[in-house]
């Protein structure tokens, strides 16, 4: 029975081919547009969800006043922080401390390469955070000086095709750093980016770095939590230790506060842009219902022009003896032909604009895994919808009619 349901509405698809295309080009580009919009929804939505102990990782935000007037909020500091907080409260399980992007080169043999995002860490960054490591070791990648760890792509430009670990590399042409580990790209949707990451290790052997309490303000600070930790009673002990240690010592006058910052908030809240990020997240979320819904419309409204042609087939039907719902599923399996056609036409378009898509809307956007689930959930949901939605109300419409007004082609009356 379903097969002829489908069988009729391809005919009917075929024998007016015009109509069907308005219907599939306009369904069509309303579909790939809210997946567009949709895919950078969640693009942002997303970020650092990735990591393993993303609700139990935080980030350390400081606010600086003088006098009671606030004069600075940033989140970094020196480098001692974590460190020593760690040492003193029981609810910090471990810490990692992320210096400030620097520019740098590297060279290997002939291969000199620019790399924009050189970072510091600590050996604990990957068990605090879940970048993949595809060559060395996890546990000790970065607990010696000088040791060095490298993202796929730069890896790729120094080496080549050969295995980078246990190679040495010059850094700005004079510091040798032994290659300790490879990561793999880290994710568009990640606060935490680099090209490269030097044990925090080697700064102490740096002379030109100064690491105590009124060292500068260049390092993040992440924190991972027992569960369970009561955020202000920890707030309130960070005051005090930055009180004796920094305040009372380095400014006097002056007040330091810290703030524990979630990891999954990082982004829509923390950011320097995260209220223009928000704001967008909501206007381009209204946008898409409207596009959804303006599609949906132009579908019924289309469908409803050329449905006086259909008046005869359905006073045939009934005189055959076809019932009511009979024909309303015959209607409702046309709506759900032309929208899967229309789906499927949007993700041939959806993939053709994504570059460029990326490239307007300033967020780079993957189709991984997550991208692809969450992608294939929408469409799914919006062929439902569109299909059910439209469909139902043609569908209803014209098995309403009567065999009498069908055969001579009248619409019924009514001003709804």
């Amino acid at each position: 029975m379903f097969k002829n349901y489908f069988i009729a509405a391809w005919r009917h698809l075929k024998k007016h081919k015009v109509l069907s295309a308005i219907n599939l080009g306009g369904l069509s580009v309303g579909i790939a547009a809210v997946l567009l919009i949709g895919l950078y929804i969640h693009a942002e939505v997303s970020y650092d969800s990735f990591h393993v102990n993303e609700k139990q990782l935080y980030r350390v935000g400081f606010r600086s006043s003088q006098q009671g007037n606030m004069i600075g909020e940033s989140p970094k500091f020196t480098a001692p922080f974590s460190a020593d907080a760690k040492a003193l409260f029981p609810e910090i399980q471990s810490y990692c401390r992320i210096s400030d992007e620097r520019e740098g080169y590297f060279s290997y043999q002939e291969n000199i390469i620019k790399s924009p995002a050189i970072a510091y860490t600590d050996s604990t960054f990957f068990s605090l955070f879940s970048f993949r490591l595809l060559q060395g070791n996890l546990v000790n990648a970065l607990t010696q000086p000088n040791a060095i760890v490298l993202d796929e792509s730069l890896a790729k430009k120094l080496f080549g095709n050969d295995k980078a670990l246990g190679k040495t590399i010059l850094m700005n042409g004079k510091i040798p750093c032994m290659v300790t580990g490879v990561v793999e790209n880290v994710p568009a949707n990640s606060t935490v980016h680099f090209d490269a990451l030097v044990s925090f290790s080697s700064l102490y052997h740096d002379p030109a770095y100064f690491m105590d309490w009124n060292g500068g303000w260049q390092y993040e600070h992440y924190l991972l939590l027992s569960q369970n930790t009561s955020l202000p009673a920890l707030e309130k002990k960070f005051t005090a230790l930055l009180f004796t240690n920094y305040n009372q010592k380095f400014d006097p006058s002056g007040k330091v506060e810290a703030s524990l910052q979630p990891m999954n908030k990082l982004h829509l809240y923390f950011d320097d842009n995260a209220a223009n990020t928000r704001t967008n997240l909501y206007v381009f979320g209204i946008i898409a219902l409207l596009i959804l819904l303006t599609s949906a419309i132009n579908y019924v409204n289309i469908s409803m022009a050329g449905a006086s042609e259909r008046f005869r087939e359905i006073g045939v039907r009934k005189v055959m003896g076809a019932a009511r719902m009979q024909l309303v599923k015959q209607f409702m399996g046309e709506s759900q032909l032309v929208t899967v056609i229309a789906m499927l036409a949007a993700v041939v378009i959806t993939v053709l604009l994504l570059p460029l898509y990326s490239q307007l809307s300033g967020e780079p956007m993957q189709l991984n895994a997550p991208e692809l689930w969450f992608a294939g959930m929408l469409l799914f949901a919006m062929t439902i919808g569109i299909s059910l939605a439209s469909g139902s109300y043609l569908a209803f419409f014209l098995s309403s009619l009567k065999p009498a007004s069908a055969f001579k082609a009248q619409i019924p009356t009514g001003t709804k």
